[in-house]
């Protein structure tokens, strides 16, 4: 029997067996394809998972030998539970951050004034998120200053005049110059200010607000790690919409069985040569189309035509002489699917329909009209990554009709290597491989019996 096309375009559609003529419609078991897609998505999340894992005890790993190293006391100076503060932010760890800034806290020093600490304590809880990773910090007034005309302690000061400064090195104060900096509203939010100096005010206090090559250490380690937590949640969410998707699809084919009149009518016909029918597929084919027309078109109505052409197909088979026909037919339904409605459910049925006539025509090596469909499936398949996986499959084919053999192994090489690169796993790349070359193997043995030189081809395909 045949492998129609359409079984392998989308996960909507899988071939139709014979036992749906005799024994009655049957459920259809999930497609070996749509499998290994899935089994291939689920070893890809859990492969990110393990990398995301890896990355987690590292973290924790460094984390620990930091807290080891740099354990905030009471006994520290202000000046290093500063720098133990700076340290762990620069890494991103907040809460370790926090206890540095709580012991200062406690301290009561007049070098670190409470508005700079609790700026810094915002600068940690915001994390990556801060509104700058480096700048210098107003901490204090110089004695007896309780005041500045423009600065408040926990100002953040990130350029003088146009020109940056993100460390206490690279401040000088000038009458007149003009400061930008960010300063910490009542709700805990940052605000970018700008204003000149006026003559006359105090020196303040200044410490740095990162060390100098934050953006190194375990700061990487916390960045890939929110990269791979977002890269993890997007396929899993990718996951649960192609399982709906899977689910979906198989109730509705599930539901779709061929209609049983027609087979009826085409068995029948079958009996009494080939001009009968030739003669009834033609009969038939005009009736559908005008069904096809009058419309709406729907998924279930979709399925049922394709379970329907599906059984035909097995029929015709079994008449000699009636390829012609078995094409024909096919066209008048793709032509009638061409202007029915709704333009969606229309475009995949006419798709669907158009690569079952490229096959049959690639079956009888009709390179005419193997060309000429090719085409149009091209033009219908723009965007549709599934249908143009399809038609990449079939292009060998196409090619050994041209008399392009050594291209035609090429583009079998070239296509099995981009499936296997697009499995995302050794087990789906196996399955993909498999299914694609006993559906080209079939094909080909067709179409070898109907004369087609199949070249160099062929030792891709043992036996044939």
């Amino acid at each position: 029997m045949k492998t129609m096309p359409f079984a392998i375009i989308a996960i909507a559609v899988a071939t139709m067996t014979a036992s749906l003529l005799g024994q009655g419609p049957e459920k259809r078991e999930m497609t070996e394809e749509e499998k290994a897609r899935i089994a291939a998505k689920a070893v890809q999340l859990a492969e990110t998972a393990k990398k995301l894992d890896e990355i987690q005890k590292k973290l924790e790993e460094t984390k620990a030998r930091l807290r080891q190293k740099f354990e905030p006391t009471a006994s520290d100076a202000p000046d290093m539970l500063w720098g133990k503060m700076l340290r762990f932010r620069s890494v991103n760890m907040p809460e370790d951050a926090a206890k540095s800034l709580e012991l200062l806290r406690r301290k009561n020093s007049r070098d670190f004034l409470p508005g700079a600490i609790s700026a810094a304590e915002a600068l940690c809880r915001l994390g990556p998120d801060a509104p700058t990773v480096e700048g210098v910090m107003i901490s204090s007034y110089e004695p007896p200053a309780t005041s500045h005309a423009i600065f408040k302690p926990g100002d953040i000061v990130v350029a003088r005049d146009g020109q940056p400064v993100r460390r206490v090195e690279d401040w000088k104060t000038s009458i007149g110059s003009r400061y930008r900096f960010w300063r910490m509203d009542g709700s805990g939010q940052f605000r970018l200010h700008e204003a000149a100096l006026p003559a006359g005010q105090p020196r303040v206090g200044l410490v740095n607000v990162a060390e100098e090559g934050a953006a190194e250490t375990m700061a990487v380690y916390a960045n890939e790690a929110r990269k791979q937590l977002r890269k993890l949640e997007e396929d899993e969410t990718r996951v649960r919409e192609e399982r709906a998707v899977v689910s979906s699809t198989l109730e509705t084919i599930e539901n779709a069985t061929p209609d049983a009149a027609i087979v009826a009518a085409v068995r029948a016909a079958a009996k009494n040569g080939a001009d009968a029918y030739a003669s009834e597929l033609a009969h038939l084919g005009a009736e559908l189309a005008s069904n096809l027309r009058r419309g709406p078109l729907t998924p279930i109505l979709n399925e049922t035509v394709l379970a329907t052409i599906s059984a035909i197909d097995d029929i015709t088979d079994t008449v000699p002489g009636t390829e012609a026909a078995q094409f024909a037919f096919l066209e008048s339904l793709a032509d009638a699917a061409h202007a029915a409605k709704p333009a969606a459910h229309a475009r995949e049925l006419e798709t669907n329909l158009r690569l079952a006539m490229l096959e049959e025509a690639l079956r009888q090596g009709n390179r005419a009209q193997a060309d000429h469909v090719f085409a149009s499936v091209k033009t219908l398949a723009a965007g549709d990554e599934l249908t143009i996986g399809v038609l990449e499959m079939f292009e060998p084919a196409i090619l050994l009709l041209r008399g392009e053999d050594a291209l035609a192994l090429r583009k079998w090489n070239e296509y099995i290597a981009g499936q296997r690169e697009m499995a995302h796993g050794a087990a789906a790349a196996d399955a993909y491989e498999a299914q694609s070359a006993a559906i080209m193997r079939d094909l080909l043995s067709d179409m070898k019996r109907h004369g087609v030189e199949l070249g160099a081809l062929v030792n891709k395909f043992p036996g044939l």
